[in-house]
């Protein structure tokens, strides 16, 4: 059951990672630097961190995986 834990931190890492990512384009715009182009980027980033929410929210409704620790094997 670790792997999974880990693996569902792993992608809230990077969403908050992707999330500075769209920070700094808005911070871009608001100083007048480039706004078409850094709010086309900020739009990419939000797309890829919106697939990313769906991944995390999809992690979370899947079953858990089945574990050997549930299988009885008996010994002889």
């Amino acid at each position: 059951m670790v792997a999974p834990r880990l693996h569902f931190h792993t992608m809230a890492l990077r969403a908050v990672q992707t999330n500075q990512s769209v920070m700094s384009h808005l911070t871009r715009v608001q100083h007048g630097f480039m706004p078409e182009r850094n709010i086309d980027q900020a739009e990419q980033v939000l797309n890829q961190l919106q697939e990313m929410l769906r991944e995390m929210r999809n992690t979370l409704q899947a079953p858990p995986p089945s574990s050997f620790s549930s299988v009885h094997i008996p010994l002889k």
